[in-house]
């Protein structure tokens, strides 16, 4: 059920339904209070990368397929393609741009590849 939750909840925020989010994220926080709250993290004594951690563990509790992935990679396809379009030919960008874009391009790539290869579609595995 919180798998359902979490899409509505993501699926208003994609249509800037903000509010309404709030409330269903907010609901999920009260069946789920056990598992504590991270939704302001400025005004916690943890990092972001601790809070992401703990997201993590949480959501393994209770997810049982990646369906999150499936919704971020589109995600990354929609923001990718406009960004493509954005950037003009020739165009000089900044230094820590470019390094974003190699890094999200690389990460991508392992990502793919070991998917791959667990998935036996190399050419040598199917012989």
């Amino acid at each position: 059920m919180i798998r359902d939750l979490v899409k509505i909840a993501n699926k208003l925020d994609m249509l800037d339904m903000h509010n309404e989010a709030d409330i269903v994220d907010e609901a999920i926080n009260n069946a789920y209070s056990d598992i504590g709250d991270f939704s302001k993290l400025e005004e916690t004594n943890i990092s972001s990368d601790e809070a992401f951690s703990a997201g993590v563990s949480v959501s393994k509790l209770n997810q049982k397929s990646s369906y999150m992935s499936k919704q971020q990679l589109a995600e990354i396809h929609e923001l990718s393609s406009k960004l493509y379009f954005l950037i003009e030919d020739n165009e000089q960008i900044d230094d820590w741009k470019e390094s974003y874009i190699a890094e999200i391009a690389s990460k991508l790539d392992d990502v793919y590849k070991k998917m791959k290869y667990h998935k036996g579609e190399y050419g040598i595995q199917k012989s």
